[in-house]
């Protein structure tokens, strides 16, 4: 089975958005920043006067409730900004935003791009994920892979892509995103 896609920062961007503000990382991010403001507003709190402590407590409580609310956003802003600013850099994304040629045969899967050409056996493939029909294939090695929905065809490609994970791996594919995700 074979699949050519190129994947659009766009399209990789808004599939991540939906789901990103339910991951392990995103509750880090919103913990530590909680922790931050505490951490000022306890010092404001000690340092000011009387008169000055309940507004302290209501700029708290305020900016907590905003930062809770809009913390996907600012999770997704803090990501563009820091992580992907240097995207092309890292040498194992590489292959990310260029014109790939996926294949699926029993050695594993052949993953064909213009700078790299690389096999992820199948022993290596740590689980799958399909999300809106997404394909997210994680590995135990650098390479994760994200098949965009409109690179499927059909059902019966999704359905064929299965029975072959099922038949090499033995492994299911889940269908929620995944927690513990590493921005792929």
């Amino acid at each position: 089975m074979v699949f050519n896609y190129t994947l659009s920062k766009k399209e990789f961007f808004d599939f991540h958005k939906k789901y990103i503000s339910d991951s392990i990382k995103c509750n880090k991010y919103f913990i530590k920043n909680m922790i931050g403001l505490l951490i000022i507003y306890c010092i404001m709190y000690i340092l000011v006067w009387k008169e000055l402590k309940i507004s302290i407590i209501i700029g708290f409580t305020g900016s907590s409730i905003i930062f809770s609310i809009f913390r996907g956003k600012f999770f997704l802003n803090y990501l563009k900004k820091k992580e992907l600013k240097d995207f092309y850099s890292y040498s194992n994304l590489a292959y990310l935003f260029t014109r790939t040629n996926l294949k699926f045969d029993e050695i594993g899967i052949s993953l064909d791009t213009i700078r790299s050409n690389k096999t992820i056996k199948w022993k290596y493939i740590k689980d799958f994920y399909i999300v809106d029909k997404n394909v997210i294939i994680r590995s135990f090695s650098d390479y994760d892979i994200l098949i965009p929905a409109s690179a499927i065809n059909s059902t019966e490609d999704l359905e064929n892509l299965i029975k072959i994970f099922k038949e090499y791996t033995s492994k299911y594919p889940q269908y929620s995103y995944p927690k513990d995700i590493e921005f792929i």
